[in-house]
């Protein structure tokens, strides 16, 4: 045999026997790594079984997503233009928003009902909104969906729909004056964002925040227009205090976290794809034929159990230290903690392409939570406020003063976890949280940028309307 060809095979050999010895290193070191995360996770209470997060049975007679009105729109069956409105009505600045102290306008409305108030072109939604009300009365709720198939998820886009048309109807009972009638509207409601609390899916607990987006805004006004009685009001507050999105939503990421990490278990286990399709970030350009050949020899199978490490632990940074339900806060100062950590898994060898969506989407979705929590306790505040005022002739001069009449405790800055900024004049209050950044602005309120606000500067003001 000619040498050189004998030293070539004998090179190939030696780089296959490498090669091998590799791979099986890097795949038992892998497999081994995520068997021991998975053990101390579970040992303290983390769960890698989607059926587990399921909410408890209930009957279908007290499960409000079995009632008519309700299974219509959560099958999809209850589409098209039964509950669309014209934008002038579900839109700002018409619309309002009570987050910038903006409140319906009712010029606006008015060009668009020509004439016609707004109850009786709402009066053909009566019949469905009662319907709803009456459904929002039940005790419990649990969709009929698969927990343990992260591919069967609630299809609850079509409630939202169904919320503003509620809104709506709400506002236009107190435009005429009724105020009883508008606090049905508005305990409805809140009954329609509590009934969704133990809901383990991602997307229940984003279209919670939608709701509590839209369904604040009578809230709001009905408490600037001075529009309820005490009676009333002690029933608002209770709704109120029943809604909880902190605890929900880090519910809602573990088992997000729970289920992808299942199904890149299965996929892996499976041999259904190999290392390289599971390492690529699928957002990149394709990489050139002989990259992606030497990539697949060159990335062992446990580097994917590695990536499941990195991804589990990137889940549980952003969970665990920045949602903080038990003491009812929220640590944006964290994120820089949990961003630093989730870049150094970057750097390891294997580096972290399955986690690298998720980081960024937790932080926005978790100032979206941390914010809407925050108008909640505000509007509990609000409505104590109100009640004392009614009692008394005037507001108190500090929130303390509202226990335990008004409030068993109040609600503090979920910021900062001391009190929220509040100050009397004689005739109003200014009521606020310091806001993402943490910082005191006094009362300053970040300016719209396009539809939406900018989410990290300025306070969470409750705003009197402008």
């Amino acid at each position: 045999m000619n040498a050189n060809l004998r030293r070539t095979l004998i090179a190939l050999g030696t780089i296959t026997v490498l090669l091998v010895a590799f791979h099986g290193i890097e795949n038992v070191r892998g497999r081994r790594a995520w068997q021991h995360r998975k053990a101390v996770q579970e040992a303290q209470g983390q769960h890698y079984d989607p059926a587990a997060f399921a909410p408890p049975m209930i009957s279908d007679a007290e499960n409000f997503a079995l009632a008519p009105i309700v299974a219509g729109q959560l099958a999809g069956k209850a589409t098209g233009d039964r509950w669309v409105l014209p934008m002038v009505f579900t839109t700002n600045p018409p619309a309002g928003d009570y987050r910038l102290g903006q409140p319906a306008d009712w010029e606006a409305f008015a060009k668009e009902l020509h004439g016609k108030s707004l109850e009786a072109y709402l009066r053909p939604f009566d019949g469905p909104l009662d319907d709803l009300a009456d459904a929002a009365r039940r005790p419990g709720s649990r969709l009929l969906v698969n927990y343990g198939d992260s591919q069967d998820t609630p299809t609850l886009l079509n409630m939202r729909a169904m919320a503003r048309v509620l809104r709506l109807r709400a506002l236009a009972r107190l435009h005429a004056g009724k105020p009883e009638a508008a606090m049905d509207d508005v305990v409805t409601s809140l009954r329609l964002i509590e009934h969704l609390q133990k809901e383990p899916h991602l997307i229940s607990q984003l279209l919670r925040l939608a709701y509590a987006g839209i369904l604040l805004q009578p809230v709001w006004e009905g408490l600037n227009a001075h529009a309820w009685n005490d009676t009333q009001l002690a029933r608002l507050e209770a709704a109120l205090a029943s809604i909880e999105l902190i605890g929900p939503m880090q519910t809602a990421w573990r088992y997000e976290r729970c289920n992808s990490i299942s199904q890149l278990e299965k996929r892996v286990a499976g041999g259904v794809d190999g290392p390289y399709g599971l390492l690529t970030d699928p957002t990149a350009p394709p990489a050139p034929a002989t990259s992606r050949l030497v990539r697949k020899i060159f990335l062992p199978r446990g580097w994917v159990y590695q990536n499941l490490c990195a991804m589990d632990e990137v889940f549980e940074i952003g969970v665990s230290t920045v949602l903080d339900p038990e003491h009812h806060r929220v640590h944006p100062e964290r994120t820089t903690l949990a961003e630093g950590r989730y870049k150094s898994l970057r750097l390891l060898p294997f580096g972290t392409p399955l986690a690298s969506p998720i980081f960024p989407a937790m932080v926005t979705q978790d100032i979206r939570v941390a914010k809407a929590q925050s108008f909640f306790d505000q509007a509990r505040v609000a409505t104590a406020l109100e009640r004392f005022k009614l009692g008394r002739g005037h507001y108190p001069e500090n929130l303390h003063d509202l226990t335990p009449a008004y409030l068993r405790q109040v609600p503090h800055d979920l910021i900062t976890g001391e009190s929220l900024k509040y100050a009397r004049t004689s005739s109003a209050f200014t009521l606020y949280s310091v806001g993402w950044n943490g910082k005191d602005d006094h009362g300053q309120i970040a300016p719209a940028t396009s539809a939406e606000h900018d989410q990290e500067r300025g306070d969470w003001v409750w705003a009197k309307a402008k």
